[in-house]
């Protein structure tokens, strides 16, 4: 059986601010995923995670039509306690496990009020596919 291992960076160092999307990363189905979060920043931030797959029979990034959002539609993602929320302290690194994960695609919008602050995220995956 062929198996998918791989990263991939969501922000590098990035000034976020509230309602900003990170790049999104192409998971592929049925892998186990974790999202690795590091705020240097002096501000919290809260993150929801988005989810989304292509609707044609495109195979992967092939099916992306460039935008930010890739020309995807984005849902909120449902883990096992509802709606994924990732809160990041400053000055915290963290690791989320989101296994499993089935959705093609994955991003993150950042949904507090508060300051920009300074993230570098990355994800994780790897699994059967």
């Amino acid at each position: 059986m062929a198996s998918l291992r791989g990263g991939q960076v969501l922000w590098s160092e990035a000034s976020v601010s509230d309602g900003d999307s990170s790049a999104l990363a192409n998971i592929g189905p049925g892998p186990y995923v974790a999202v690795y979060i590091s705020n240097s920043g002096a501000n919290a931030a809260t993150f929801d995670v988005e989810a989304s797959v292509q609707l044609g029979p495109e195979a992967g990034r092939n099916a992306l039509d460039g935008t930010d959002d890739g020309g995807l539609t984005w849902f909120p993602y449902q883990g096992a306690s509802g709606t994924e929320a990732l809160v990041v302290s400053a000055g915290e690194t963290i690791c989320f496990d989101l296994a499993p994960f089935s959705p093609q695609f994955i991003r993150l919008l950042r949904t507090d009020s508060g300051t920009a602050t300074t993230i570098s995220a990355y994800v994780s995956a790897f699994g059967p596919n």
